[in-house]
């Protein structure tokens, strides 16, 4: 069995996966060909440019994992449309967020039940390592 079987991103093309010390980097792209404008909901495939987003993920393996995700953003080709340009987005990834929604789920479930300081302690130990003022901040 390959190491990209066994991490599960279904919608996403696996591009190469790094480990050096208890850090695992996973380097990936939507696997789709086009996206879907949020304020028209027209679909491109014309892309505009890509940047990368560094995303923080369960641990694998016993190891810290990020997600470095190449993001396209396409042109809105509806004349119509007030949004020019727009970046495509996922459902396992929060908008503007910087963690996986299955990351912010067991955030959350930490930041309800304990106090910011130890909340972040058991965060370490999980190896999603957030600040107290996260963990504060999540809660609110």
């Amino acid at each position: 069995m390959r190491m990209n079987q066994l991490i599960c991103l279904p919608k996403f093309d696996i591009a190469n996966i790094e480990h050096n010390d208890s850090l695992l980097k996973i380097f990936v792209s939507f696997k789709s060909k086009r996206s879907q404008c949020p304020v028209c909901g027209s679909f491109s495939a014309s892309v505009h440019d890509s940047y990368t987003r560094t995303i923080s993920d369960l641990p694998a393996f016993q190891n810290t994992t990020i997600i470095i995700l190449k993001t396209r953003k396409f042109k809105c080709r509806n004349s119509l449309c007030d949004r020019k340009v727009f970046s495509e987005q996922g459902t396992d990834i929060i908008r503007y967020s910087r963690k996986t929604v299955r990351a912010s789920k067991i955030l959350d479930s930490l930041s309800i039940e304990l106090t910011g300081k130890l909340g972040s302690l058991i965060s370490k130990q999980l190896l999603i390592a957030v600040s107290p003022s996260t963990i504060t901040r999540i809660v609110s």
